[in-house]
């Protein structure tokens, strides 16, 4: 799938900002702007936790490793990459993680480490299911990135973002 952000990706978080700044703008005139005080107290007292940066940040640096852990499966063990191609039955289910467990037994036989094993799991469990593993974890990484963009206009305006001066 790639690092960088895909077209897809890109349009998520424009949909986000998109709807950021449509709320922003119905917050700002009638009849909505009565709701501004609290919409701000609301977002103030979300955005004031004390562990939401922390928390964050964790989150985007373990999406992150999991897409690049998958990445270094896919670039130096492609060729031990098992795909399943049908989970419909719980015998196939079964199947799968017979063959999983198989796989990474052979790995650590041939004296691949934990870390090359992870790799080859993540990009295994992408390829079979067709590289939709991955893009979720990409569009929650962007949506973590959303809200810290977020949190840091909130913060910068001191929280006053929706108020009508």
């Amino acid at each position: 799938m790639g690092l960088l952000p895909t077209a897809s990706w890109i349009g998520t978080v424009g949909a986000v900002a998109i709807a950021l700044v449509i709320f922003y703008f119905a917050m700002k005139n009638p009849p909505f702007s009565r709701y501004s005080k609290i919409v701000n107290s609301v977002l103030q007292d979300w955005y004031s936790k004390k562990f939401i940066m922390p928390a964050l940040i964790f989150s985007m640096v373990v999406l992150a490793g999991l897409m690049l852990l998958a990445e270094i499966g896919y670039a130096f063990h492609s060729d031990k990459l098992i795909s399943v191609d049908n989970l419909e039955s719980v015998n196939s289910i079964a199947t799968a993680r017979r063959e999983f467990t198989m796989s990474m037994r052979s790995l650590f036989a041939q004296g691949y480490t934990g870390f090359d094993g992870l790799a080859v799991l993540l990009a295994s469990i992408d390829k079979s299911l067709d590289g939709h593993y991955m893009r979720a974890v990409s569009f929650i990484l962007a949506e973590d990135i959303e809200i810290m963009a977020f949190i840091l206009i909130m913060k910068k305006t001191g929280g006053q973002i929706f108020i009508k001066k």
